[in-house]
């Protein structure tokens, strides 16, 4: 089973032991075939290293806390599960470093757009079966939003969220693993 570092520096940072924190492990952030490219041509790759630690950071606090309600800690008899994660789209209101290398007339902060991703993660148990499934996207459709934030400020809003939606189908998540385990 794949560890889970990012999530073991939340816990303790929030005081929850590692038997509290439930048996989660967040695998590596995936992108999706289209993404990849995506990031790799327009954004560049460096990008994706910062996104992801962004939503584990999310997840981890996220399922710290989770007993599938959001709010409170997780048993202490949790069912390990592995959570997969997928990056099926992400855009930056703001270009990035690698755009204003590769086109230099842009400027960084005149030069806008609506940003937003789509998430897909998988509550996977021991025997690899997929025991509950979380989607979620969002993207900014007024550019009067946009000014005076952050290149990633959109994605990392949807990561926000996404997170919290994970927390709660943890508990389904529990649940659906105990049936099948």
């Amino acid at each position: 089973m794949r560890t889970l570092l990012a999530a073991a520096a939340v816990f303790t940072a929030l005081g929850f032991s590692a038997a509290h924190a439930g048996p989660v492990a967040i695998a590596p952030m995936e992108l999706s075939k289209d993404v990849r490219k995506d990031f790799k041509r327009e954004y560049g790759l460096k990008e994706v290293a910062g996104l992801e630690t962004y939503l584990n950071e999310q997840l981890a606090e996220t399922l710290a806390k989770s007993d599938g309600t959001g709010t409170a800690p997780m048993a202490a008899t949790a069912i390990p599960v592995t959570l997969d994660v997928t990056l099926g789209d992400g855009r930056a209101i703001h270009p990035t470093m690698k755009q204003l290398r590769d086109k230099p007339g842009l400027a960084y902060l005149p030069s806008i757009g609506a940003g937003g991703a789509k998430l897909k993660a998988r509550f996977v148990n021991a025997r690899g079966e997929t025991v509950r499934e979380v989607e979620y996207d969002w993207f900014e459709t007024d550019l009067s939003y946009v000014h005076g934030r952050p290149t990633w400020s959109d994605t990392q809003k949807v990561m926000r969220q996404f997170a919290k939606m994970v927390g709660e189908a943890y508990g389904e998540a529990e649940a659906a693993a105990l049936k099948v385990s």
